[in-house]
């Protein structure tokens, strides 16, 4: 029998919902844990696996209403899922947009004994008894039964299309699973008696295997597929060759899924670790300012030598610093010392800002005003003279005489707000005692008070204001704006802004602001004097207030103390500031004082493993480590500052043993380095304004300007959270290191993701953090290795790649029962890819059953060119045949077998939202082919031996590769879009079923380049681009009459087509008013219209369709119509 995945999968519901989990960022189940590459979503996971496990049905449309149902995807489930409310006006404008409409008149069915009048009156008549609109404002009428309001709600939620509803729902993982009523349908139809997705999964499992079903993944990565898996109540295996994937998965299965008691214990742990290092780096005193102003960024950059001037020019690509804040870095030549000081503003005009913008070095030369000549980095690389000097193990920063010195340029300062520096003086007093608490607040002196205000002055071109503090610019408008500006930033250091609004201006012998309020019945007084100099702070008094006459608030029997605890509690969220600066001498020597610390730790840190001292081994991405700056080991790729802090944290390793703990510290350094290395990247963006992490993209970029972070930005990573699942997994859950040709493991299933045709060197990039976890994981796991085996990964492509892909896939199909599946996920490219694997796959012993395209990647134009952002779910099972066949045998085979597919996928389809696209008939079409050709032992015409070994050259097309192209073009022909019939269709050429097809693609909201290229593939056209009005990434359209204008009217191909002509009598219909003009073109200048007649008919008929559909074709439609009716006309 055959599974559901085999037979048809819900593709688009899945994409959506892997779309939204993507879009989840950093709040996703398992990214918290750990930096990993190509990640897929775990919605995918449990969808694939359910699909595996569920049986088919004689009922299609009843399987995939099941289907739906348990993953919470059907109407039912989504309401079940919803967690934010639609607004009284959302209700409003679906139930009156056009947008909607045709999916209000079907869903009112269902709502007709709740509402029985819709039809009968207005929409609006109807809508004015749940909701009032006044000038544009839309409110729930108050006297509203709830219960009526919430079945406005959810007929307004079923109008919705399905991802519009996505917007108000929790993520399927987020709730438990389907209602009980849904339960009693999914159970009815499987014959289970299931009452949770862990009891479904196990018994779907014992029907097919005769127990709980064994699942594994020998490429595990970052974790998903196994963790998923063991979610849904499968016992796991996992195994990787990397150890870095090994551990993220360890963790995802026993940290994630170690249930409420060991989320505590982590949590708990995080928080000690936090604090340690805190209170370690606090002591250093190598984060606060002299005013205590704690750093959260410091920016450094390169600094060389020009050969041609002598003068040392600081490198970076641009020197703007914010966008938002208007900071920049001005370069201020030092004539006598020929270098440049580097001065930080905030506040930059516009001509500064467009100034900082050009860098120092654009397009590989350095660039700066003391020199005319553009010097090439090669040249000050001294790659001539054999190179940069190659750095040695003590080597910590650079030596005086090396090409790149290191310059710290700019440090962000945070000033915390009243609340918090109260709180943080107030933790200190609690180690101490009350004595100090009360001389400072409650029995204040002046001269006390005069030093405090001063050290916490802040100088305003180092300081950025955005909140309203306009009262207190009125109280002093006769003053100077230099004076309005500091009283302001002395406001702001101390007070929110509800406290700024009521400073009064006074006189009592002098002037002064003034300020009282009363908290939790305590009064606050502040007495503010400001001269021309500079301000002071007068009085500052805590005592307790009065309490009103009849009142009988508790808190006045508070002592002061209590009270201002209870007041911190409650002014927890009042906000800080952030401000640029240049480095002072006072920053430079804590910026010493940090390098003396790693210097005098640094071999006992090596020694115990707090931080690394491997070496870098040469590769593809570490190699240019060492050529572009001359680090030859992994510390080097870390300053002193941040080898510092991270060492630091990883030193907490000895205070615990329990080892979902210590694992977290592996974890919790993991996501530090990637965070803090000098290959991260400040990021100036307006909306941003901060370090991008190391692994941006999938490589090892050296940077000739960097952020270091300070503790206080790496909260996020020692404090992230664990997932939201703490359900204890209750299954065998097995992880190893090892080569997927070593597996030895028996599994029902395999579901793997491989590096196929990949372009990211996972062996050299997880480098960057074994090497921090080298002499640790050996005491964690005694049986792992801390090596990437880079000899042994499975990498790239060519013969060497195949081969070593038929070893893994050969063991794993003898490591699973006759009845037992596979699912390879992989991206989808193109029809070599296919071949490619196809041929693998087969010679393993595997044949084809089913595949699907899923879009997992969220979408960027941002990106050069076009991708295809899918990931394909090829299923397979053991390939048992004892058959032989040739290719030509089997063409006849593969038409009748992709015909079959495609009705098969039309009678499930959703008519109100289509689940498949053209795309994935294509697919499926691939899919067929090679259910076919990899149902037999073996096909004459095709050596399997000579096919894996061989290289293949570049425009080489393999027979296997043929075929799938060809069913392709078959699928192409087959699918013939609604409105014109096969006749008329078959009368097209290939550049008009590309166009006319492309449009209805258009019309469904297809955009991507790649599902174009792939409809070109199947109609065998090379050439499509001159048809396409806009190639650019996810803005893919088919051109207008307007756009073709009078090009492509002669000449061959798509120049003389019946649909090329009509598209200009369109246009001449337009220009000129009438369709005559548009009738006189295609009689004068269309060869044969007599005889073509019908066709043009067809084709104008078709071009009707899009007037509602496609805003841009909305005239040519209706001009269509026009031609069309003279034609018609005529003939009569």
């Amino acid at each position: 029998m055959n599974s559901f995945i085999e037979t048809q999968f819900p593709v688009s519901r899945v994409s959506k919902e892997s779309y939204k989990e993507r879009m989840a960022n950093y709040s996703q189940t398992l990214t918290g844990l750990g930096k990993w590459w190509g990640r897929k979503p775990l919605i995918l996971v449990r969808a694939t696996l359910l699909g595996l496990l569920m049986p088919t049905s004689n009922n299609p449309v009843r399987d995939r209403e099941i289907f739906l149902k348990i993953l919470t995807m059907d109407e039912d489930g989504l309401w079940e899922r919803k967690n934010k409310p639609l607004s009284a006006k959302e209700v409003y404008n679906i139930l009156t947009d056009e947008f909607h409409e045709g999916r209000v008149f079907i869903k009112i069915d269902n709502y007709s004994d709740v509402f029985p009048t819709f039809k009968e009156v207005s929409r609006e008549a109807f809508l004015s008894r749940y909701i009032t609109e006044k000038n544009g404002s839309y409110r729930w009428i108050k006297s509203l039964d709830k219960k009526e309001k919430l079945s406005l709600e959810r007929f307004a939620f079923d109008c919705l299309y399905y991802d519009e509803k996505l917007n108000y729902c929790a993520r399927p993982e987020q709730i438990e699973g389907p209602s009980k009523e849904s339960w009693k349908e999914i159970n009815k139809h499987l014959g289970t008696n299931a009452n949770s997705i862990v009891e479904l999964t196990q018994e779907l499992g014992k029907k097919q295997f005769g127990s709980i079903p064994r699942v594994g993944d020998a490429f595990c990565g970052g974790g998903s597929i196994p963790f998923e898996a063991a979610r849904m109540g499968c016992d796991v295996y996992a195994s990787d060759l990397n150890p870095v994937a090994a551990l993220l998965t360890w963790a995802a299965l026993n940290i994630v899924g170690g249930g409420e008691e060991v989320a505590t214990q982590v949590k708990e742990a995080q928080k000690e670790i936090y604090e340690a290092v805190d209170k370690q780096v606090t002591e250093w005193g190598i984060e606060h300012n002299e005013f205590f102003h704690r750093a959260d960024a410091y920016l450094y950059c390169v600094e060389v030598e020009d050969p041609e001037t002598g003068w040392k020019v600081p490198l970076a690509p641009s020197w703007v610093i914010g966008e938002k804040t208007k900071t920049v870095a001005i370069l201020v030549p030092d004539e006598k010392n020929k270098r440049y000081e580097i001065q930080v503003k905030m506040d930059a005009t516009p001509a500064e800002m467009k100034a900082a913008k050009q860098g120092t070095v654009v397009k590989g030369y350095v660039i700066h005003p003391k020199n005319p000549n553009r010097i090439p980095m090669d040249l000050v690389r001294r790659e001539n003279k054999g190179g940069l000097r190659l750095w040695e193990n003590d080597d910590i920063i650079p030596r005086p005489d090396d090409v790149f010195q290191e310059r710290l340029y700019c440090i962000r300062y945070v000033v915390k707000s009243l609340s918090e520096r109260i709180w943080d003086f107030c933790k200190f007093a609690k180690d101490t005692d009350f004595s100090i608490y009360k001389k400072i607040y409650l029995e204040p002196k002046k001269e006390l008070l005069k030093k405090m205000a001063t050290s916490l002055k802040v100088v305003s071109d180092n300081f950025l204001f955005s909140i309203d503090t306009e009262k207190i610019k009125e109280l002093i408008s006769d003053k100077s704006k230099e004076i309005a500006i500091t009283t302001e930033n002395l406001v702001l250091a101390f007070y929110t802004l509800e406290s700024c609004k009521h400073f009064e201006l006074r006189e009592d012998g002098e002037e002064y602001l003034y300020f009282e309020k009363n908290v939790y019945g305590i009064v606050l007084q502040v007495k503010l004097s400001y001269g021309t100099d500079e301000l002071a702070l007068l009085d500052f008094t805590i005592q307790k207030a009065k309490p009103k006459e009849g009142s009988e608030d508790l808190i006045t029997d508070k002592t002061p103390e209590e009270a201002i605890a209870l007041l911190l509690e409650s002014n927890a969220k009042s906000s800080d500031y952030r401000y640029y600066t240049t480095p002072t001498p006072e920053d430079i020597e804590r910026e010493k004082k940090a390098y003396q610390l790693i210097k005098e730790r640094f071999s006992d840190w090596q020694e115990k493993g707090y931080i690394p001292s491997k070496k870098i081994e040469p590769g593809d991405e570490t190699s240019r480590l060492q050529r572009e700056k001359g680090w030859t080991h992994w510390h080097q790729l870390f300053n002193p500052r941040q080898l510092l802090v991270n060492g630091l944290i990883m030193s907490c390793v000895n205070n615990f043993k329990k080892q979902e703990i210590v694992v977290l510290i592996q974890l919790i350094i993991g996501r530090a380095t990637n965070w803090n290395s000098s290959l991260c990247i400040w990021d100036p963006h307006h909306t941003r304004e901060k370090t991008a992490m190391t692994f941006l993209n999938q490589a090892l970029n050296t940077m000739l300007n960097f952020p270091a972070a300070s503790l206080l930005s790496l909260s996020t990573s020692i404090n992230f959270p664990i997932g939201n699942e703490h359900s204890v997994f209750s299954s065998s859950c097995n992880v190893s290191v090892k080569s997927i040709s070593d597996n030895t493991f028996y599994n029902n299933i395999w579901i793997t993701d491989p590096p196929y045709a990949d372009a990211v060197n996972y062996h050299e990039l997880t480098e960057f953090f074994l090497a921090w976890y080298e002499k640790h994981l050996p005491k964690l796991f005694p049986d792992w290795y801390t090596d990437s085996k880079r000899a042994l990964a499975i990498k790239g492509q060519g013969e060497s790649f195949r081969i070593s892909m038929v070893e893994a896939y050969s063991n794993l199909k003898n490591n699973m029962p006759d009845n037992g599946m596979q699912v390879v996920m992989f991206t989808h490219q193109d029809a070599s890819v296919w071949a490619d694997l196809a041929l693998i796959l087969w010679a393993s012993g595997l044949k084809v059953t089913a595949a699907w395209t899923i879009a997992t990647e969220t979408t960027s134009a941002l990106k050069e060119g076009n991708y295809v952002q899918g990931t394909v779910l090829l299923v397979l099972r053991k390939n048992t045949s004892e058959e032989t066949a040739f290719l030509d045998e089997l063409n006849q085979l593969i038409e009748d077998e992709v015909k079959i597919q495609i009705d098969s996928m039309h009678k499930v389809e959703d008519k109100e939202e289509p689940n498949f696209s053209d795309t994935d008939y294509q697919l499926a079409a691939y899919a067929a082919s090679l259910r076919i050709l990899t149902g037999y032992k073996k096909i004459e015409d095709i050596d399997v031996q000579r096919e894996l070994s061989k290289t293949k050259k570049k425009g080489e097309v393999s027979e296997l590769e043929k075929t799938i192209e060809n069913a392709k073009k078959i699928a192409a022909s087959y699918l013939i879009p609604t409105g014109i019939d096969k006749a008329n269709w078959l009368d097209l050429s290939g550049e008009e079923r590309f166009f006319l097809k492309g449009l209805d693609m258009e019309a469904k909201g297809e955009n991507k380049l790649g599902a174009y290229q792939e409809l070109a593939r199947g109609y065998g056209l090379r050439e499509y681009k001159d048809l396409l009005g806009s190639s650019h990434a996810n803005q893919v359209k088919l051109k207008t009459p307007e756009e073709f204008g009078t090009s492509q009217l002669s000449g061959e191909g798509f120049a003389i087509t019946s649909t090329r002509h009509c598209l200009y009598a369109l246009l001449l219909t337009v220009k000129e008013e009438s369709p005559r003009a548009g009738v006189n073109w295609l009689k004068v200048e269309l060869e044969n219209f007599s005889q073509k007649k019908t066709l043009v008919k067809a084709i104008l008929e078709y071009l009707e369709r899009f007037k509602y559909s496609l805003p841009h074709w909305e005239v040519y439609s209706e001009k269509a119509t026009q031609v069309k009716a003279m034609i018609e006309s005529e003939l009569e």
